[in-house]
């Protein structure tokens, strides 16, 4: 397993989408780099298997279902990262969607849920991480 070159000895990450592609790749070289991390993702199973992977790279870890579109799931997943870690130091608002094929193909609906994944999320995510990072 390659090191890496810089520390977050102390850290604690978020990352949301964590539970596999990008978001698990992030969550994994934060961990390698020192950082404890919170998977959050939208499967709560997938958020797990994703935990214990960084559990088992010796970090701390937990595991958090959120749906990034709802503000009140948000509100929850900062709340759980604060009960159990205190704090947020690094947030990663990974959690994405991708729609395949043209523009042509897709539905109104699906539009709809690339922008309250992709940009809404973001947002809300943004909104309840930063009050609680400034502190």
């Amino acid at each position: 397993m390659a090191q890496s070159q810089f520390s977050l000895e102390g850290q604690i990450a978020l990352v949301t989408g964590g539970g596999r592609g990008i978001g698990n790749g992030i969550a994994q070289s934060l961990a390698r780099a020192g950082a404890d991390v919170v998977i959050a993702d939208y499967t709560l199973e997938l958020a797990e298997t994703g935990a214990q992977a960084i559990t088992a790279l010796g970090r701390r870890s937990a595991a958090v279902q959120v749906d990034v579109r709802k503000e009140d799931s948000v509100k929850a997943m900062v709340e759980a990262v604060i009960r159990q870690f205190g704090r947020i130091d690094i947030a990663m608002n990974n959690a994405g969607i991708v729609s395949l094929g043209g523009v042509e193909e897709l539905s109104v609906e699906m539009w709809d849920d690339v922008l309250d994944i992709n940009l809404r999320g973001v947002f809300l995510c943004c909104k309840h991480q930063i009050g609680v990072m400034r502190k």
